[in-house]
Parts: structure tokens; sequence; C-alpha cells
């Protein structure tokens, strides 16, 4: 049996493999988008229990564009998302919609087990019944 589906949407291919080595040996089945301009989807797609998201992504594309386009997309916005990002300029900017939104913030670097338990706490039952 596969556990929680997390879908990490990262432009950094070694952060990728990051997350599969931490979190498949935790229990986790990783999908990852790797092309941005139809990420939306490509997550209702894969129908993630949880969405890991960057914030500064690559080749011209937006990481706070996307989680507003996850949010407004019915078969998204129910999706618990972590936000996993070094751009601490976009998170501050951000704060308080993506307090709204109720996104879990881990900022790069992190420790991996406050990634863990970010992840837990997201997909809890109490959480996900919210």
């Amino acid at each position: 049996m596969d556990g929680p589906r997390i879908c990490v949407v990262d432009d950094d291919p070694s952060f990728r493999k990051l997350c599969q080595a931490i979190l498949g040996p935790e229990g986790f089945t990783c999908i990852f988008v790797e092309d941005f301009s139809d990420t939306v989807d490509e997550v209702a797609a894969a129908a993630p229990d949880l969405v890991l998201v960057d914030l500064r992504l690559g080749a011209g594309f937006d990481g706070v564009e996307i989680l507003a386009e996850l949010s407004a997309n019915e078969q998204t916005n129910r999706i618990p998302v972590i936000i996993c990002t070094a751009a601490h300029d976009l998170v501050n900017r951000h704060r308080e919609w993506l307090d709204d939104l109720g996104c879990e913030i881990v900022e790069k670097p992190f420790d991996i087990d406050d990634l863990i338990a970010a992840i837990e706490r997201c997909l809890s039952p109490t959480a996900l019944t919210e």
C-alpha cells in the first residue's frame, strides 16, 4: 500500500531528489511537477494528499501565482499546502494571505524533522476536516 501522496512543485532537481530521499523512507509517495505551465492540471490529475510548493521558481514562473491558481481551482483548493522556500522576502510580503489560505511554511534551509512535522500536521485528521 502506498503512503500519502505529496506533489512537489519545485524547479531544483537536487531539492526534488532530497524530497524523494527523505520522504520515501517515511512512507510518502512523491509526485514531481517540473513543467510549471500546467501545474494546476498536473496537480489535479495527480490528486495528491498534499502539495509542497516553492514560491520562487525558475524560467519565469511564479510560485505565488501558481498557489493562487491552486487555491482558486475547485479540484485543488482543498488540498493542504506547505510552502517550502528560501524566498523569505516573498513569505514576508504574502504572510497574511498565506496564513488565510492555511498554508504551513517551512523556510529553506530547514531541519528534516520540521518538514516531517509540518507534513504530519497538514495530513492529520483534524487538519483535513477544517
